[in-house]
């Protein structure tokens, strides 16, 4: 997943949001799982939220 979130940010740029992020990853990762297991939205944003606050942090500065 975390390389599917550079990608992600490097086509698409920092959403404006870590729900938009993690809304896009959700639907990626419901994608490429043949079973359809995905874990749920909050541990989503749990693992990307540090990468995209400080890419945040560091756009807005």
């Amino acid at each position: 997943m975390r390389v599917q979130l550079y990608v992600h940010m490097f086509a698409q740029g920092l959403p404006n949001t870590l729900n938009e992020l993690a809304s896009a990853m959700l639907d990626w990762l419901i994608g490429v799982s043949p079973a359809g297991e995905v874990p749920d939205m909050s541990t989503i944003r749990r693992r990307i939220q540090p990468l995209w606050h400080t890419l945040k942090t560091a756009r807005e500065n």
